[in-house]
């Protein structure tokens, strides 16, 4: 009797010892649960807090920094860059409608600003900030129909209150000779044209009392002084300019024929017509220091025909049937050199200083279909997409 009581004790202690133990690992279980779940809820919480973080830089980001296009001709674009805020700096990428594009491999010239970095990034590292996530670039590219892998290169532009960037999309021909040299070239039976800006101070004139300069038949007088200024574009025409002492002792140069095609025409920087006949007498002097010049021949590769080109007395081309495609540019005179550009139907002469020739294949001036620019920002070294400017062109 005692046995039994003794064993019936004994089983008791282990159902309680059974129950105790399950109770503490319920216990255990139900306090690592309250601690997983707060950890969760903190996780979350911080999560939520950073993407709003991120949210009001990236719009921070999207109110201040102003683009816009300016200008866009024969594959060369001109875009603002503006900050409203005391930030001076802007981060970039650049799609042309199927790829990537390098600021380096097609950025001309940046006025009012600079590049000072660029740093090469895989698409699917950058990042886009959506209202309730963050996500990788990579489909937010395969959305918009851009490349989703490979690289992107993004530049860092710095600006001192408005910038401009000038891009060349269409490829330019190479110089095959540059640098300021004499340059003379004969041509027969292609088809060329003239143009370019001329601008000059009137130094000397050999009847003060008459008239000068003829703008589609209407006769004008200019005074000693006078800055003329005519954007040309002609396929015949002939500007002779030859220097020379003027009898009030300057060294000059006198306009032995000025009789061109011109855009526009202006005298101390007021437009005075479009689109006109421009003729200057020859007894118009005008000073050399004065003398600003775009001047630039180009000759078409069809049809083929002579083209002569020496550059410094040396022969650049010298064919009967050739059909490259010629350039020559910045066309200028000095105290001692004279220069004549003269075009007709059949015949081209043209000898002076020039900056540079260009020889080749006809230069990729076909239309950019579009171009896209992606602003980004860096956060935590991370660069996350703040707008996009998508520009088509017709």
């Amino acid at each position: 009797m005692v046995v039994e009581d003794m064993s019936t004790h004994i089983r008791n202690l282990r159902r309680g010892l059974s129950d105790t133990v399950a109770l503490a690992i319920l216990l255990g279980v139900a306090v690592a649960l309250s601690v997983s779940f707060l950890s969760y809820m903190q996780s979350d919480y911080s999560i939520q807090q950073n993407l709003l973080v991120i949210q009001r830089v990236i719009e921070h980001e999207r109110l201040s920094t102003i683009v816009r296009l300016i200008n866009s001709s024969k594959g060369s674009i001109a875009l603002l860059f503006r900050r409203l805020d005391t930030s001076n700096k802007i981060w970039l990428t650049l799609f042309n409608g199927s790829s990537y594009i390098n600021c380096s491999d097609v950025v001309r010239d940046v006025v009012g600003g600079r590049i000072i970095n660029r740093y090469m990034h895989r698409v699917d590292d950058v990042t886009v900030v959506s209202r309730d996530t963050i996500y990788s670039f990579k489909y937010y590219a395969r959305a918009k129909g851009y490349p989703d892998t490979g690289y992107i290169e993004i530049c860092e532009l710095e600006i001192d209150k408005n910038a401009v960037l000038v891009l060349q999309l269409a490829k330019e021909l190479e110089p095959v000779a540059k640098g300021y040299n004499k340059v003379v070239v004969h041509s027969n039976n292609r088809v060329w044209r003239l143009y370019g800006s001329i601008e000059f101070r009137v130094a000397y004139l050999g009847n003060p009392r008459g008239t000068h300069i003829s703008v589609n038949g209407s006769w004008y007088q200019l005074k000693e002084g006078d800055i003329v200024r005519v954007d040309v574009n002609t396929r015949i025409g002939k500007i002779d300019l030859t220097p020379q002492q003027l009898p009030n002792g300057q060294i000059g140069a006198w306009i032995l024929s000025f009789n061109v095609s011109a855009e526009r025409v202006y005298i101390n920087n007021a437009l005075l017509e479009r689109n006109v006949n421009v003729e200057i007498k020859s007894e118009v002097a005008i000073d050399i220091d004065s003398l600003r010049s775009t001047l630039a021949i180009e000759i078409m590769p069809i049809p083929p025909g002579f083209v002569r080109v020496t550059y410094g007395g040396s022969t650049l081309v010298d064919y009967w049937n050739n059909s490259d495609y010629i350039k020559v540019v910045d066309w200028k005179i000095d105290s001692s050199t004279q220069m004549v550009l003269q075009l007709d139907s059949n015949n081209l002469h043209a000898e002076g200083i020039a900056r540079a020739v260009y020889i080749g294949s006809m230069p990729d001036e076909a239309k950019v279909d579009r171009l896209s620019i992606l602003v980004v920002t860096y956060i935590n070294n991370v660069p996350h997409l703040v707008e996009e400017y998508d520009y088509k062109f017709s």
